[in-house]
């Protein structure tokens, strides 16, 4: 196990290093593009990777990210401060949809074709078929300006605490709840399945309830079938929780992102592509997507040593 945990380490370190120099690479580019039109393109390509060689021994030597543009500034101390709240954000997502997902999901497999059953199924299927994107507008329209229940618009602290943390409740429900609803789907049909397999019916026999023989006998073959669907539906947060912060002006990352990578003047849309705090903005989602998908990954492995989910 031992083994396999520092593979997929190595291997998760060397997908970032191969994505942020990528990024580097074409970034530099387009700006070394906008202002050397007239140079070749070969000498171009060599003043790039100049660039990107004496980069990485500054990262190397003294922990240096480069100066920022946007940010006015060593890059690290602009991006650090901004960390701890999209990390926050996205891993009480993943939390929160993980656990109620599976919750709703054994509900409705126990009370199959019931009332509650349908109830949830169709609210999930509802909530499933609607992505984050449009979800986020209708809650602030909804919940934020019609009636008035949260902040339809991310507050200070100024305003106090109360208002501060009700102001992440329609962001949350707009990452959370699409989410829900497909793992909620996801687990009903996996839990009928094992339910009426012959092992779980022989449990039954024994004299355990369907709680009892699901927790003792089925709940890790539910685990080992949901894993890789966790996977990649945190994928699907991060790109939205994008998009989520930008609409609910949460002073997170994706501010610095968009900042990083567009200029918005009285004019036009223009393309700025500060590389420094580009870099470290996409390498901290990459270290944080990674990192998810290997402890999925890890956690896939125990329950079941024969299957990988990176394979």
């Amino acid at each position: 196990m031992l083994k396999y945990i520092i593979k997929r380490l190595i291997f998760a370190v060397l997908n970032v290093i191969i994505v942020l120099s990528i990024i580097y690479l074409l970034s530099q580019y387009i700006f070394v593009s906008q202002i050397m039109r007239k140079t070749p393109f070969i000498n171009r390509i060599s003043i790039v990777w100049n660039m990107y060689k004496n980069y990485v021994q500054g990262i190397i030597t003294d922990w240096d990210w480069g100066r920022s543009r946007i940010a006015y500034g060593n890059v690290w101390y602009a991006v650090v401060p901004k960390v701890k709240l999209t990390f926050i954000i996205n891993i009480i997502a993943f939390a929160v949809y993980t656990l109620i997902g599976i919750t709703l999901g054994i509900i409705t497999a126990f009370y199959r074709n019931r009332p509650i059953d349908y109830l949830v199924s169709n609210v999930s299927l509802l909530f499933n078929s609607l992505p984050s994107f449009i979800l986020i507008f209708l809650l602030i329209l909804v919940l934020g300006y019609t009636f008035k229940i949260f902040p339809p618009l991310h507050m200070s602290k100024s305003y106090g605490y109360k208002i501060y943390y009700r102001s992440y409740v329609i962001p949350m429900l707009a990452l959370v709840l699409p989410q829900i609803g497909y793992i909620c789907q996801l687990v009903r049909g996996e839990v009928i399945e094992i339910m009426n397999a012959d092992y779980m019916l022989l449990a039954r026999l024994k004299g355990l309830n369907k709680f009892q023989s699901l927790m003792r006998h089925g709940f890790k073959n539910v685990l080992v079938n949901i894993l890789p669907a966790l996977s990649t539906t945190f994928f699907g947060v991060i790109t939205s929780s994008m998009f989520i912060e930008r609409v609910s002006n949460i002073p997170g990352l994706a501010l610095l992102f968009f900042e990083a990578l567009i200029d918005e003047r009285p004019d036009g849309f223009y393309l700025v592509t500060d590389t420094p705090l580009l870099i470290v903005v996409c390498g901290f989602y990459c270290v944080l997507i990674f990192g998810v998908n290997f402890i999925i990954d890890v956690i896939y492995r125990a329950l079941d040593p024969t299957m990988e989910v990176g394979s």
